[in-house]
């Protein structure tokens, strides 16, 4: 990785913005609509279901349809409450992801979703402020790169407290192509036997480059290639990852990965930045998260 530079949010918002996309947030939606009904029709029996429609809220709640008698009572395994109780679940989930990280409103008030006869399942969301075109409502990258920078410090300091691992100082990750994101981790040497650095970089990068992969693939959002993170001290106030996201003209982003999966980097991947304290020994370690084409 290179020196970490403060950039503005100016900057931020000139080099790249999500947009809450409502029609890839119910694409998103179907997906998981779709896999709780299969998962629910092959393992426990259940009926074939073909709508459902939730009322989205403090109190959400879901009412299926299937091609079965109305009334008839559940058969075997099949519970069509706890059918109903997973697709609110993930409901909540996706649409509070969106919310948080994508800008997305909070207006939405129901969800409608049916299966045609090929077995595909589509999904509508209504509300007061459901906009479908490609830049809806306002998100930008700032409010997404705030949120990277809460999990990198939730795991970090999780790795502190359980294996007294060393505080690291700063965290880059780029992404290389559409599948392919690259995470460098840097924090001063240690000899504590219990930590094992290289496996929190891979559980970083892993979890982080997934994030950064699904903005742009899940959800429309056009996103810098370059995430750089850095500790930042204080006097007042706890030690804290600041993150930016910035453009790379040095990455290719676009070109398809040689090989799918998960495997450690090569000494060609991004470079580690500079110690924040010169005269402190640092190391640095490296992961590469490869989403294979099944998961997109």
């Amino acid at each position: 990785m290179h020196t970490l530079s403060i950039v503005t949010i100016m900057a931020l918002v000139s080099l790249g913005t999500c947009a809450c996309n409502t029609q890839l947030l119910e694409f998103s939606i179907a997906k998981e609509v779709g896999s709780i009904w299969r998962d629910a029709q092959r393992k426990f029996g259940c009926e074939y279901y073909t709508a459902v429609s939730c009322a989205i809220g403090k109190d959400s709640r879901c009412q299926m349809t299937s091609n079965a008698v109305e009334d008839r009572k559940e058969i075997g395994r099949c519970s069509h409450h706890k059918v109903a109780q997973d697709i609110e679940q993930e409901t909540k989930s996706a649409l509070a992801k969106a919310r948080s990280k994508f800008g997305c409103p909070k207006t939405f008030e129901s969800l409608h979703c049916v299966r045609d006869s090929r077995g595909w399942v589509t999904c509508s969301l209504s509300g007061s402020e459901v906009h479908r075109s490609a830049q809806s409502s306002g998100c930008d990258v700032s409010i997404f790169s705030d949120k990277l920078a809460e999990e990198i410090q939730e795991m970090i300091e999780k790795a502190v407290r359980k294996w007294n691992c060393p505080r690291a100082s700063a965290v880059m990750c780029v992404t290389e192509h559409q599948h392919a994101v690259e995470c460098t981790l840097v924090a001063p040497a240690h000899e504590e036997r219990s930590c094992d650095m290289q496996f929190l970089t891979n559980s970083l990068a892993n979890e982080i480059g997934e994030e950064l992969l699904e903005a742009s693939i899940n959800y429309g959002c056009t996103i810098p290639s370059t995430l750089n993170c850095e500790m930042h001290q204080s006097e007042h106030l706890a030690p804290r990852f600041m993150c930016h996201l910035v453009d790379s003209t040095s990455e290719s982003l676009g070109e398809q990965p040689s090989t799918s999966g998960n495997s450690a980097t090569s000494k060609s991947g991004p470079q580690p930045p500079d110690s924040p304290h010169p005269d402190q020994k640092v190391r640095s370690w490296s992961h590469r998260h490869l989403r294979s084409r099944r998961e997109i």
